[in-house]
C-alpha cells in the first residue's frame, strides 16, 4: 500500500468505474453536506427568500468544491496508472454536464415557444446557443449584471456558471498536459499565486474606481466583470484543488475538534459579512473562500450532517437540482406576471427537487455503462441538434411572430428604445458605442438640436432621455440637450448623499464625478432651463438626508440663475407590459387583464413621493399623478391610455407616451419655461 493511501478514502477499483465514474467511487460525506448547502442556499437565494441575500455564493462553493474532487480524483488516477489521463477525464465531464444541460436547454425551448412573447423567444434562442457552446457567461456579461431585473424573464442565466466551469476545465486539461512532465504542485501554486495577483488587481480597481492596469472596458462595471468571467474566479476553483493536495499528501493533516469548530466558525462569521449585499458582490472570492477553506478540508460536524438520508440525496442531485430551479421560477413568474407568494416559493422549492431528481434518473439512463459510449452519444448528438433547430427557427423568425394574434402585436422594447433614440440625431453614439454609461462620455449624451437661441437641459438618470421625444415634439424651436447618466441620480454627491446602484463602487464614484462637472458646467453657463426628471426608487431615496440633497441642488442652480423645473416621476408598472400582452394564445384575454396591470404597491409610493415633493418644492415640482390616475385618486391608476401601454419596458415610458405626457403638461412647462 502507498503511504498516501491513508489519506483518501477506500473506493471501488473496477476497470470501468475508475474510467467513467471516478468521482462517484469517492466518497469525501462532509463534501455531500457542503454540496447540499449550497444549492439550498442558491435555491433560496433565487426564490427571494429573507435572510439569504447572501446565497448565490452557494455557486462559489460548488466552483471550490469541483477544484477539489477534479484534483484529488486525478491524483488517484495518476497513482494508478503513472500520469493523468486527459481523455478519461473529460469523458467523465462529459457524462456529468452534457445528458442534463442538454435536455434542460431542449425543454425550455419548447416552453419558451409555448409562452414567450416574440422578443424574449428571440433573446432566449441566443441564450440557449451560447449555453451549449459554454459561452453564456461572456453573453450575459455583455448584456446586464447578474442582479439585473430583466434577467427574471431569462430561463438560461444560471448556466453562466457551467460556463465558467467548462472553460476552467480546459485550463484544467492543460494543467494535467503539463503535471505529467512538470510538478503538478508547483504548477497549480504558481497559477494560484497569478490568480491572487489578479485578484488583487480587481479588487484593488473596485475600492479605489479606477482601472490603472486597463484590464475592463467599462472601468464602472467591474463587479460584472468579477462575477461572469472566469479570470476572476480561478482563485476559487485553485483553492479547492491546494486543498485537494494537501489532503492527498498528508499536509495538514492533524484532524481535532478545535479545527472543526473554527470552520463552522468561519461559515457563521463568513454568513455575517456576507448579508452585506454589496460587499459581497465586491469581495465574493475572498469571502468563499474565507469562508468555505475550513469546510472543504474536512469537517466532523459535516460528515455527520451528511449521514442523514436527506442530504445525501439532495447532494447526489444537487447539479440536476442547479439546472431546473432557474426555468422554474422564471416560468412561473412569466405566467403570473408577479412575485413569488410563500406558497408560491415552497411549491417551486418542492418542484425543484422532483424535477432535479427526475432528471438525475433520464441522465444516468443516457450515460449508463450498458448505454456508454455509442447509444449515449446516439441520444445527446440529436438532442444537441434539435436544441439548435429550435434556437434557429426561434430567432431568425424574428421570436416566430407567428405564434401573437394581430391584436396582440405591439412595438418591442428594443424597437421603441430604437424610435427614442432617433430623437438624439446620432449625438447618443460615440466610436460606435451608446454613451451614457462610462466616466470617460461627454456631460451631454442625448441631443435634439435646433436653430431656436433657447435650450433646455434635461438632468437625470435613464428616465431623463425618455422626455426627449415628447419634449421635442412639443417644442419643436428648442434646442433639448440630455444629460443622463445610467442609474445616476443628479442628487448623488450633494451634501453627503450618495447612491450606490448595486454595490457599483466605481459607477456611483462616476456619478458624482459627473455631477460636481455639471454643477461646474452651469455655474459658468448663462442662466438657462434645467429640467429634472429621474426613476423614483433608489436606496434610501426618500429619506431626510436625500431630500436635503435635492433642496440644496434646487438652491445652488436657482442661486446661479437658472430656471429648475422638476417632472415628477412616472408610475412605473414594474412589470414588461410590451412582452406581457405580445404573448401566444395560452394566455387568454381574461389573464392578460388580470396579469399586465402592474404593481399596484409601488406605483402607490410613487404616488405618495410625488405628492410630498410637489409639496416640498411647489416652485419647482410638476405632479404627473394625474397622467396615470385620471381621476387624480390611486384607485384610478394605470399603465395604460385608451389600450395601448404607457411603458416600453418596467418603467421606461414609450416615445408615444412620452409626447402625451409633455402634451398634458405643456401648459405648466411654458409657464414655468420663459418665467
Amino acid at each position: 500500500m502507498n503511504n498516501n493511501d491513508k489519506f483518501y478514502p477506500s473506493f471501488n477499483t473496477s476497470k470501468n468505474q475508475i474510467d467513467h465514474s471516478l468521482e462517484d467511487g469517492i466518497r469525501f460525506p462532509h463534501l455531500d453536506a457542503l454540496r447540499a448547502i449550497a444549492i439550498i442556499i442558491v435555491l433560496l437565494f433565487h426564490l427571494e427568500v429573507p435572510g439569504f441575500q447572501f446565497g448565490y455564493l452557494g455557486v462559489d462553493l460548488f466552483f471550490m468544491l469541483s477544484g477539489f474532487l477534479m484534483t484529488y480524483t486525478m491524483l488517484i488516477d495518476r497513482q494508478k496508472y503513472g500520469v493523468f489521463r486527459i481523455i478519461p477525464f473529460f469523458i467523465r465531464r462529459f457524462q456529468r454536464l452534457i445528458p442534463s444541460l442538454t435536455i434542460t436547454i431542449f425543454v425550455t425551448g419548447i416552453i419558451a415557444i409555448i409562452m414567450m412573447s416574440p422578443e424574449h423567444l428571440k433573446d432566449h434562442a441566443k441564450e440557449g446557443f451560447y449555453s451549449q457552446i459554454f459561452l453564456s457567461n461572456f453573453l450575459f456579461y455583455e448584456q446586464a449584471g447578474y442582479f439585473a431585473p430583466e434577467n427574471i424573464v431569462r430561463p438560461l442565466l444560471h448556466t453562466w456558471s457551467l460556463s465558467v466551469e467548462e472553460q476552467y476545465y480546459l485550463l484544467f486539461g492543460g494543467l494535467l498536459i503539463l503535471g505529467n512532465r512538470l510538478n503538478f504542485t508547483v504548477i497549480c501554486l504558481v497559477l494560484s499565486v497569478l490568480g491572487l495577483i489578479l485578484l488583487f488587481i480587481s479588487y484593488w480597481s473596485v475600492l479605489n474606481s479606477n482601472d490603472m492596469f486597463g484590464l475592463f472596458k467599462n472601468p464602472e462595471n467591474v463587479e460584472t466583470a468579477l462575477f461572469y468571467l472566469m479570470p476572476f474566479r480561478l482563485v476559487q476553483f485553485l483553492a479547492g484543488g491546494l486543498i485537494a493536495l494537501a489532503k492527498f499528501y498528508g499536509y495538514f493533516a492533524i484532524k481535532t475538534k478545535v479545527l472543526d469548530f473554527l470552520g463552522l466558525l468561519f461559515l457563521i462569521m463568513g454568513c455575517i459579512l456576507l448579508y452585506n449585499a454589496s460587499l459581497a458582490q465586491t469581495l465574493s472570492s475572498a469571502l468563499a473562500i474565507a469562508s468555505f477553506g475550513f469546510l472543504t478540508f474536512g469537517n466532523s460536524y459535516l460528515s455527520f450532517l451528511a449521514g442523514h438520508m436527506t442530504i445525501r440525496f439532495v447532494a447526489k442531485i444537487s447539479y440536476q437540482i442547479y439546472l431546473v430551479h432557474w426555468p422554474i421560477i422564471v416560468f412561473w413568474q412569466y405566467w403570473t406576471f408577479e412575485k413569488l407568494s410563500f406558497f408560491e416559493m415552497c411549491i417551486i422549492f418542492i418542484l425543484s427537487i422532483l424535477l432535479g431528481w427526475i432528471l438525475f434518473l433520464l441522465s444516468q439512463r443516457i450515460t449508463s455503462a450498458k448505454f456508454f459510449p455509442r447509444r449515449t452519444i446516439g441520444i445527446i448528438l440529436p438532442a444537441f441538434f434539435a436544441c439548435l433547430i429550435i434556437q434557429t427557427i426561434s430567432y431568425s423568425s424574428n421570436g416566430a411572430e407567428w405564434r401573437i394574434p394581430e391584436a396582440r402585436k405591439l412595438q418591442t422594447p428594443k424597437e421603441l428604445r430604437s424610435i427614442e433614440s432617433r430623437y438624439c440625431n446620432g449625438t447618443n453614439i460615440i466610436k460606435g458605442r451608446e454613451i451614457g454609461n462610462r466616466s470617460s462620455d461627454p456631460l451631454v449624451t442625448c441631443e435634439r438640436r435646433r436653430l431656436g437661441k433657447k435650450t433646455i437641459y434635461v438632468v437625470g438618470d435613464s428616465h431623463a432621455r425618455h422626455l426627449l421625444p415628447g419634449l421635442s415634439e412639443t417644442f419643436p424651436n428648442i434646442t433639448v440637450s440630455v444629460m443622463y447618466f445610467t442609474s445616476c441620480l443628479a442628487q448623488s454627491g450633494i451634501h453627503d448623499w450618495v447612491y450606490e446602484y448595486e454595490g457599483r463602487r466605481a459607477l456611483a464614484k462616476a456619478c458624482v464625478q459627473r455631477n460636481q462637472k455639471a454643477l461646474e458646467f452651469f455655474r459658468n453657463e448663462p442662466a438657462t432651463t434645467i429640467i429634472l426628471h429621474q426613476y423614483s426608487g433608489y436606496q434610501n431615496d426618500s429619506s431626510e438626508k436625500w431630500y436635503r440633497a435635492a433642496d440644496i441642488l434646487v438652491t445652488e442652480l436657482e442661486n446661479i440663475g437658472h430656471n429648475i423645473i422638476w417632472i415628477g416621476s412616472v408610475l412605473r408598472p414594474n412589470v414588461l407590459l410590451t412582452d406581457c400582452v405580445a404573448v401566444p394564445n395560452i394566455f387568454s384575454d381574461s389573464q392578460l387583464i388580470k396579469r399586465c396591470q402592474g404593481d399596484k404597491k409601488i406605483a402607490q409610493s410613487i404616488y405618495e413621493k410625488n405628492l410630498t415633493l410637489a409639496r416640498r418644492f411647489p416652485n419647482n415640482y410638476i405632479n404627473i399623478n394625474n397622467f396615470f390616475c385620471p381621476n387624480n385618486h390611486i384607485s384610478s391608476c394605470s399603465p395604460y391610455k385608451l389600450g395601448s401601454p404607457l411603458f416600453r419596458d418596467k418603467h421606461h415610458l414609450t416615445p408615444q407616451a412620452s409626447i402625451k405626457l409633455i402634451e398634458v403638461y405643456k401648459s405648466k412647462i411654458e409657464a414655468m419655461l420663459f418665467r
